[in-house]
Order: structure tokens, then C-alpha cells, then sequence
């Protein structure tokens, strides 16, 4: 998965979503990881994404998540309202976050 990570990096940028490549390819392994109930993969990924993506939304949303799958409250608390404050936090992302 590594390896997979390095070489999608290096990803075509011009796609439609206002994302960058990287970064939808971290987005997609997460969601694998989450339908899979790879809670602890989803976390470490974040940590990652985090470096080089500070406070996104779509990856704080996958977080979120995962506080809320293995029912730590306190950090779901602590990450929805990093979403709530983030000025890069669209409406609709804030309503997913509620969602969760």
C-alpha cells in the first residue's frame, strides 16, 4: 500500500475534483479502509494526509469516522468542531460531519 501511495503522488492533477490527485488517491484508500472496518489504517492514513493537507476538511471527515466506529467521544467531539471552525469547511461538509 506503501508503494501504491508513492507512485499516485506523482498522479495526473487536472481531474475535475478541486482536490489533487494525491490526495483523492489517500481519500479512496481511506474509504476502502473504512468499509473494510480498518479503523486503525484510516487513522494512520489521516495522520499522513494531515502533513501535507492541514485541517482538510474531507480527510477530518474520515476521522470523524473512525472516533465515531470505535466510539472515542472525546476525540469525535474534539474533530467535529475542528470541522465546524475550519474556514475551509464547505456546508455541506459541516452537515456530513453532523451525519456521522
Amino acid at each position: 500500500a506503501e508503494r501504491e501511495r508513492e507512485m499516485s503522488e506523482d498522479g495526473d492533477e487536472s481531474a475535475s475534483s478541486e482536490e489533487p490527485a494525491s490526495l483523492r488517491s489517500l481519500l479512496a484508500e481511506m474509504d476502502v479502509f473504512l468499509t473494510y472496518d480498518r479503523y486503525e489504517d484510516v487513522e494512520d492514513l489521516t495522520k499522513e494526509a494531515l502533513k501535507s493537507y492541514p485541517e482538510d476538511p474531507e480527510v477530518l471527515i474520515r476521522l470523524l469516522r473512525v472516533h465515531a466506529a470505535t466510539e472515542q467521544f472525546d476525540k469525535f467531539e474534539s474533530v467535529l468542531g475542528r470541522i465546524e471552525s475550519n474556514p475551509q469547511s464547505t456546508p455541506e461538509q459541516i452537515e456530513r460531519a453532523h451525519e456521522v
